[in-house]
This record gives C-alpha cells, sequence and structure tokens, in this order.
C-alpha cells in the first residue's frame, strides 16, 4: 500500500481541499478509503461522493463500491488533479497539447 520513495512510504497527499490516496491494488484502495470515511466522520466531515473519483494506472477497473454498499465512487481513465491531466495508461500527449494549445 503506498508509494515508496527512498525510506519512506506516501499514502495521501493533500493540497488545500484536494486529497489524492495512493494503493497497490482494488483492495488497498477499498481500505484506505473505508479507513479515511471513517476518520472524516469522527471529525464531524462527509465524503462528497458526488466529487470523488479514482484512476487506476494501466489496469481497468470496477467502481468502487464501499461496505455499506451505498457509497460508490465512479471509476475513470482520465483526471484532473491540480490542473494537471492524467491517463490511465499514463499517456502524457493530451496534457502536453493542452499546454502547447494555452
Amino acid at each position: 500500500m503506498g508509494l515508496e520513495i527512498q525510506d519512506t512510504t506516501i499514502y495521501s497527499m493533500l493540497f488545500a481541499d484536494d486529497q489524492l490516496l495512493i494503493a497497490h491494488d482494488y483492495e488497498d484502495l477499498e481500505y484506505i478509503t473505508r479507513k479515511l470515511i471513517e476518520e472524516y466522520e469522527l471529525r464531524g466531515l462527509k465524503l462528497n461522493v458526488n466529487k470523488t473519483k479514482y484512476m487506476a494506472i494501466g489496469d481497468t477497473l470496477r467502481d468502487l463500491q464501499l461496505e455499506d454498499g451505498k457509497r460508490i465512487i465512479s471509476h475513470v481513465n482520465e483526471y484532473n488533479c491540480l490542473g494537471v491531466r492524467m491517463t490511465k495508461d499514463e499517456n502524457h500527449e493530451p496534457e502536453i497539447n493542452d499546454r502547447i494549445n494555452r
């Protein structure tokens, strides 16, 4: 679970009101998302599933359905994070073309 960089593992990256979770597989993503929602609820916060999406690099996965069966997080093939377009196949051409056109 997480992204290992030297002797540190990164599970989450935060910027303002955005949070990016990092997981190796669907089961890890399911677990870390469930734990995050539990922590949010302890502090009186709520995850907006309408704005929340997930993307898996290289794989096509199903939507993420959490244990309660009510919350479903949609899987996307392309995602814009902090102004950078990322694609599941790690194709950087669309982002490069966008920047050239701007």
